[in-house]
């Protein structure tokens, strides 16, 4: 540990981050995904933010949504990590989590900026919920990945919490073991699976998804023995690539303006939700539900971590914005090109 006068204005920033999203229990009275302290006792208990009007997670209806044209996303230190970046994980008794530090106390190793959002967000944790959070046409996905950022245009991430409505930027990714295709004529999968001609589920590959380990997934499963009750947590010896942990399609999501989806739950969050899941297996779905405990190790009741998502919130007017080109037709992912391609090729050598 650094003396404190070595800390960096960047490093104190992040330390009161952290320490700012890891200790609302006490300061608030404690929260959790069941009886007394679940989601449907939140707004009461933390009226200030979860009695709110605009609430998340939420349920994305892709028909619904406008079509908006935004530029790319710029993702910064995601493909090769930063010489001075350090990853932790850690069961913070609610999820399982992954803060991105800096040994030299630099707190824009990893930024998002561009896609419309209003400024340059710094990147503070990702955080993991099974199921999924968000919903999309009333499904629910096998888990949900959330990227959380705040905006570097404030002194610190604990005062950009508290900024409506740009304080907080947090990417959604979706996480499922099912792999699919459909067809472009249609705007995306969720409008193409309500017509006969609109989907085509490939075999081999879905088997292959189910059974073959997600390789950045596989980072976070790896460690789950590690972080296995709260308060406990690993340091990485080498941090890995964030993108890893990414569709390779980023460039189709939808994006609404929410709340953080724990208490507080405060209402100052842009949310973009990539419309392409990360594929996982059947195995490293089985690992986050069975491994981990919401309560320290030494309780006589060890409760297994899971279902630690809120259910979704009423809309309440908002609009929801559907990047996808105005053809509405989103690319499909490389990956899925290059099986259906695969497939076809196969096919016309048995011809």
């Amino acid at each position: 540990m650094l003396p404190l006068q070595q800390l960096s204005v960047g490093m104190l920033a992040g330390v009161m981050a952290l320490v700012l999203f890891s200790t609302v229990d006490a300061q608030h009275g404690s929260w959790g995904y069941t009886g007394d302290t679940g989601p449907t006792t939140w707004a009461n208990n933390f009226p200030s933010w979860c009695n709110g009007q605009k609430q998340s997670p939420i349920d994305v209806q892709s028909k619904s949504a406008t079509q908006k044209s935004f530029p790319a996303l710029t993702f910064k230190g995601f493909d090769t990590p930063p010489a001075d970046a350090q990853m932790r994980i850690k069961n913070n008794g609610h999820a399982i989590q992954v803060d991105l530090l800096s040994k030299t106390g630099k707190s824009d190793n990893y930024q998002i900026s561009g896609g419309g959002l209003p400024g340059t967000y710094n990147v503070l944790q990702f955080h993991f919920h099974w199921g999924s959070e968000h919903t999309v046409n009333g499904k629910r996905y096998d888990a949900e990945m959330h990227v959380v950022t705040w905006n570097a245009k404030y002194p610190s991430a604990s005062a950009a919490s508290t900024v409506t409505p740009d304080g907080f930027a947090v990417m959604s990714v979706l996480l499922e073991i099912h792999m699919v295709t459909w067809n472009t004529k249609y705007r995306d999968v969720y409008e193409a699976r309500d017509n006969k001609d609109g989907l085509a589920a490939l075999s081999v590959p879905i088997a292959a998804t189910s059974k073959t380990a997600n390789p950045g997934m596989q980072n976070i499963v790896s460690q789950l023995s590690n972080v296995a009750n709260k308060g406990m947590n690993y340091t990485y010896p080498t941090s890995f690539s964030v993108n890893s942990l990414f569709p390779a399609d980023k460039a189709n999501y939808w994006r609404y303006m929410g709340s953080l989806t724990t208490p507080k739950c405060n209402e100052v969050v842009v949310w973009t939700i990539f419309k392409t899941s990360l594929k996982i297996s059947q195995d490293q779905i089985n690992a986050l539900k069975s491994s981990c405990y919401f309560n320290p190790a030494g309780d006589q009741e060890q409760q297994s971590l899971n279902n630690n998502y809120r259910p979704t919130q009423p809309l309440n007017g908002r609009t929801v914005f559907d990047s996808s080109s105005t053809s509405g037709v989103p690319q499909l992912a490389p990956t899925v090109l290059a099986l259906l391609i695969a497939v076809i090729s196969s096919t016309a050598l048995q011809l």
